[in-house]
């Protein structure tokens, strides 16, 4: 639930990943939980799951996910 009277805005929602066909996840899960009004998050705040990399973080560009 959002708290404080923010709002959540996803400004990206789709991520270019690298993995094998079996480790290829159906969505990503992103914790909320600790954000604060003002705050973003970005990729590299992320955990990928095992064997998934960001291709984005791989080129050096870490992207703002939410805010």
């Amino acid at each position: 639930p959002i708290k404080k009277g923010g709002e959540i805005s996803h400004t990206t929602t789709e991520l270019e990943v690298s993995c094998l066909p079996k480790d290829l996840p159906e969505f990503i899960e992103v914790d909320l939980g600790a954000l604060e009004i003002g705050d973003n998050v970005h990729l590299s705040d992320v955990k990928a799951p095992k064997g998934v990399e960001f291709v984005a973080l791989a080129h050096g560009k870490d992207l703002d996910i939410a805010n």
